[in-house]
């Protein structure tokens, strides 16, 4: 994990942190920034486990708002709902602004800017390609926000991640090499030839 900018005086600067989802995940240590600011912005490829990290953050008990919901209460034009406002973790999923160009962001900037008031946590995903996310990261004081950037595991990281799935899936180590699945890398890719590989295991 890589801590780009740590604010040492414990206020005013911007926090990015960047790492796998898996250094977010299974009760690991995390930076301060991340532990205390009350809202973190959830950014990355397409896949690469943003909303596994903000649901983890979040905790079980924490309100979700997915994308759709989003839109849903954007185009009413009602007020968010009090159990949105008032949810002691929320996990708010961006819609992509891509394919809503008319996206009200000033109502989204609202609700985040509201829970910080209240001193209540968010986790923003930025789950597609065109979400508000840039606009509405600048809109949250820098001593209250941090960017967590995720990324796919490289080198080593990808064969630890390949044996683990195959611990799960109870085939040998030995179908882990990372050069068995093209490029570009991803999560979804190695879990399908992994279970690919179980149906053939079991054949022979």
């Amino acid at each position: 994990m890589t801590d780009f900018f740590r604010d040492n005086s414990g206020h005013g600067l911007p926090a990015v942190v960047s790492g796998t989802s898996g250094d977010f995940l299974d009760g690991r240590s995390l930076p301060s920034p991340v532990e205390e600011r009350l809202v973190a912005f959830v950014a990355g490829p397409p896949g690469v486990g943003k909303s596994t990290v903000a649901r983890s953050l979040a905790g079980p008990d924490a309100s979700e708002l997915c994308a759709e919901a989003v839109l849903n209460h954007l185009h009413s034009s009602i007020p968010w709902p009090q159990a949105i406002t008032v949810a002691g973790d929320l996990v708010l999923e961006l819609p992509s602004k891509n394919d809503h160009h008319d996206l009200d962001t000033d109502r989204i900037k609202e609700l985040i800017r509201l829970r910080v008031g209240s001193g209540l946590p968010t986790r923003v995903v930025a789950s597609a390609v065109g979400t508000t996310l840039p606009e509405l990261m600048f809109a949250v004081d820098p001593a209250h926000r941090v960017t967590i950037a995720l990324r796919f595991p490289v080198g080593e990281e990808r064969r630890r991640y390949a044996e683990q799935i195959c611990s799960e899936l109870g085939i040998s180590v030995q179908h882990a090499e990372p050069s068995t699945v093209e490029e570009p890398w991803s999560y979804e890719k190695v879990r399908t030839h992994l279970e690919a590989c179980v149906g053939q295991t079991k054949a022979q």
